[in-house]
C-alpha cells in the first residue's frame, strides 16, 4: 500500500486512480501485489499470483515506529497460548495433545513439515515486491527449469529463529509472524482449484527461516482491468472472470475457508483468459484458532477510538484487509460473525465496481468511510450507469445487503444466479414484469420464433397465392360455360330458323305439286315439314 494515501481516502476513486489498491504509476501491468513500489515490478506481463503481507515499508514508515516495523511482534503470555494452540493443527496433533511454549527437548523434535532448501535451486532474478513483514522474489527454478513466485519472511521478523540452523521447530510458532505465515502457505496450498493459485513447494533455508514457493501468474489485475475498461460493454466482459473468482471462493467455502480480503487487486486475469485468486494472508480456516483476531479486535477498536494518522498507517494490511470491499460485520468489528456470508458481500462490492467503474463507499477518512459502511447503503447502479441490465443490479444489491441473513448465503448461490443471467435464464433475485417476461421469451426463443414466423408467412402467401389462382381458374370455367351457353342458343336459334326455312319452303313446293296434280310428290313433301309448326290447319 502506498502509505501517503493511508491517511485519506480518494473521494473520486475510480479503477486506475492513483490512491487505495492502485497500482504504482509507471507500470503497464501489475502484479497485485500489496506493498509493492514502482521499483520493484518486474517488466509488462510478469504478475505474480500472491501479494507480500501489507505493511508500512521502512521507507514509508516514521522514524518513530522504525523499531516496531521492522522487528517481530513481542507476545504477551495468552498470545503465546493461542499461537501454541494453532501450532498443534499445523503440526497435527489432536486436542487432547497440549503443546506449550515452555518446550522441553523432546518437543523441540517436532518439526514443521517443510523441506530443507537444496543450495542453489532457487537463482533469485530480481525483487518483485517487498512489504513491512515480507517479500516476493521472481526466482529461476533451476531443477524444472521455470521461473516460479517465492515469498520468504524478512530477516527482521525471524526474531531469534533468525540465528537457528536446522529444520524449524514448533518454537518458531509462538512468533505470530511465521504462524501466520505458515498458515497462509498451508491454507493456499490445500486449496487445488484452476482459480486459485498453487504452491509448489514449503521449505526453510540453513538457518530456519522459511518460505514457499507458487506460480507465477502472466496477466494484469482485475483492478487494472476495470480502470482500462471505457465502458460499461467492455466491463461487463469481465462477468466470466468475475464467475471464475465466485467459483474458487465457493471451492475456499466447501474446504472451510473464508477468505476476508477479496478485492480486484487480489484477483489476476490472465493473458490467455485465465482467472486467479491470491493472497490468502487473512483467511481463516475452519476448526482453527483465528491467529488475526487479536489484531483485528485492536485495529478496531483503534477504528472507533481517536484516530490518528498512525492507527490509519496500521488499519490496513493483514490484520483487517482492503476496507473498500469489507462488509458491515467486519467494518464493526465482530469478527465471530465473519463468516461465508462476509465474501459474499465482498464478492457484491467487485460486481459493484464492474457495473459502475466506481466503488461501492467513498470517505475523507477511515472513520468515516466505515462508518457509511455500516449506515448507508451505496449509490444506486441505475443512477451511476442506467444501461446496466436490472438483473444484474439485483444480483449486486442481494450480495451486498446489510444483513447477512439477507445475502446469498454461500458463494455458490451468487455464482449460480451470475451464470443463470449470462445464460439468458430469468434470475430468481429479480422481479420481472410480464412484458419483460414476453420479451425474454421472444429473445431467447428468437431463432425458432424467427423460422416459425417465416413459415407461417410462407404459409399465408401460399394460401393467398392459391387462393387467387383458384378463383382465376373458376372465372375462366365459368367464361368458357357462357361460350358454352351462347354458342348451343346460337346453334338451337340456327336450327329452328332452318326448320322455319324448310317448313316454309316444303309447303311452297306443295301447292305447286297440288296445281300440276302431282299428288304423290305433294305429300311426300308434306310428310318432310317439321311437326313443331304443324298447326290448327293441318
Amino acid at each position: 500500500m502506498n502509505q501517503e494515501r493511508d491517511d485519506t481516502f480518494a473521494e473520486d476513486w475510480k479503477p486506475g486512480n492513483t490512491g487505495e489498491d492502485q497500482p504504482p504509476t509507471g507500470s503497464e501491468e501489475t502484479s497485485g501485489l500489496s506493498g509493492s513500489s514502482s521499483t520493484d515490478l518486474p517488466p509488462a506481463g510478469d504478475t505474480f499470483a500472491e501479494t507480500a503481507d501489507t505493511q508500512p515499508t521502512a521507507a514509508d514508515t516514521d522514524p518513530a515506529e522504525d523499531d516496531t516495523s521492522t522487528q517481530a511482534t513481542p507476545v504477551s503470555d495468552d498470545t503465546q497460548d493461542d499461537e501454541a494452540t494453532f501450532g498443534d493443527s499445523i503440526l497435527g496433533k489432536s486436542d487432547g495433545e497440549t503443546a506449550t511454549v515452555a518446550m522441553t527437548e523432546a518437543q523441540l523434535i517436532d518439526q514443521i513439515p517443510a523441506v530443507q532448501e537444496t543450495q542453489g535451486r532457487y537463482q533469485v532474478l530480481r525483487e518483485h515486491a517487498s512489504g513491512g513483514m515480507g517479500r516476493i522474489l521472481l526466482v529461476h527454478d533451476n531443477h524444472i527449469g521455470r521461473d516460479v513466485a517465492l515469498k520468504e519472511l524478512l530477516p527482521g521478523q525471524l526474531g531469534a529463529t533468525g540465528s537457528m540452523s536446522g529444520a524449524p521447530t514448533s518454537e518458531i510458532l509462538t512468533i505470530p509472524a511465521y504462524a501466520r505465515f505458515l498458515l497462509e502457505a498451508k491454507v493456499t496450498g490445500q486449496l487445488e482449484h484452476p482459480a486459485i493459485v498453487p504452491v509448489y513447494e514449503l521449505g526453510y533455508r540453513a538457518n530456519g527461516s522459511l518460505y514457499y514457493t507458487m506460480k507465477m501468474v502472466k496477466g494484469r489485475t482485475l483492478h487494472d482491468a476495470i480502470g482500462e475498461a471505457d465502458s460499461l460493454p467492455e466491463r461487463l466482459d469481465l462477468l466470466s472472470h468475475f464467475v471464475d473468482l465466485c467459483q474458487a471462493i465457493s471451492y475456499a467455502h466447501s474446504r472451510g475457508v473464508v477468505h476476508r480480503d477479496i478485492k480486484p487487486k487480489n484477483v489476476i486475469v490472465g493473458s490467455f483468459g485465465e482467472t486467479v485468486v491470491i493472497d490468502w494472508g487473512i483467511a481463516k480456516a475452519r476448526g482453527t484458532r483465528d491467529i488475526h483476531e487479536k489484531d483485528l479486535v485492536q485495529t478496531f477498536e483503534a477504528l472507533h477510538g481517536e484516530e490518528t494518522a498512525g492507527t490509519v498507517k496500521t488499519v490496513y494490511g493483514t490484520a483487517l484487509g482492503s476496507p473498500y470491499y469489507m462488509p458491515p460485520e467486519q467494518a464493526q468489528g465482530k469478527i465471530d460473525q465473519i463468516d461465508e456470508r462476509s465474501d459474499v458481500y465482498s464478492l457484491g462490492a467487485v460486481l459493484y465496481t464492474i457495473l459502475t467503474g466506481q466503488l461501492p463507499f467513498l470517505g475523507s477518512s477511515a472513520r468515516e468511510f466505515l462508518l457509511k459502511v455500516l449506515r448507508e447503503n451505496p449509490k444506486p447502479i441505475a443512477e451511476i450507469e442506467p444501461d446496466v441490465p436490472p438483473e444484474l443490479i439485483a444480483i449486486c444489491e442481494r450480495a451486498m445487503a446489510r444483513r447477512p441473513e439477507d445475502r446469498y448465503q454461500n458463494a455458490t448461490e451468487l455464482t449460480e444466479e451470475v451464470r443463470r443471467f449470462m445464460a439468458g435464464s430469468l434470475v430468481q433475485s429479480y422481479r420481472y414484469s410480464l412484458r419483460e417476461l414476453l420479451w425474454r421469451f421472444v429473445k431467447k426463443h428468437k431463432t425458432v420464433l424467427t423460422t416459425t414466423a417465416i413459415a407461417l408467412v410462407v404459409l399465408i402467401v401460399g394460401g393467398i397465392a392459391s387462393y387467387i389462382e383458384i378463383m382465376r381458374q373458376r372465372d375462366r370455367a365459368e367464361i368458357e360455360r357462357d361460350r358454352a351457353v351462347t354458342a348451343r342458343q346460337a346453334e338451337e336459334i340456327a336450327k329452328e330458323e332452318a326448320q322455319q326455312e324448310l317448313y316454309s319452303s316444303n309447303i311452297g313446293l306443295t301447292e305447286r305439286c297440288i296445281e300440276e296434280r302431282r299428288m304423290s310428290q305433294a305429300r311426300r313433301l308434306l310428310a318432310g315439314c317439321p311437326e313443331d309448326y304443324r298447326h290448327w290447319e293441318w
